[in-house]
């Protein structure tokens, strides 16, 4: 007697061989998604740096007046 259950068991082992295979042979990347990711990067690079400079020289502005303020803070008290 011909059983279906049988059929879907043969299916499922040559389709577990199948992808075993393939997942085995494959080790690493190839050239072309080695080089999307290195464009990918290099564009959100070149969006990303000015905004970071920009960031700096704000960033360095407000360091520079409070470390002013707080001498000039210190310079008052001591006058006192």
């Amino acid at each position: 007697m011909y059983d279906r259950g049988d059929e879907w068991i043969r299916c499922f082992n040559i389709l577990g061989k199948f992808l075993n295979s393939t997942i085995r042979d494959q080790r690493g990347f190839t050239l072309i998604e080695v080089m999307i990711a290195v464009a990918i990067v290099s564009i959100l690079a070149m969006a990303a740096i000015p905004n970071y400079i920009q960031w700096n020289a704000r960033y360095q502005l407000k360091q520079a007046t409070t470390e002013l303020a707080g001498s000039l803070n210190l310079a008052r008290m001591a006058a006192m």
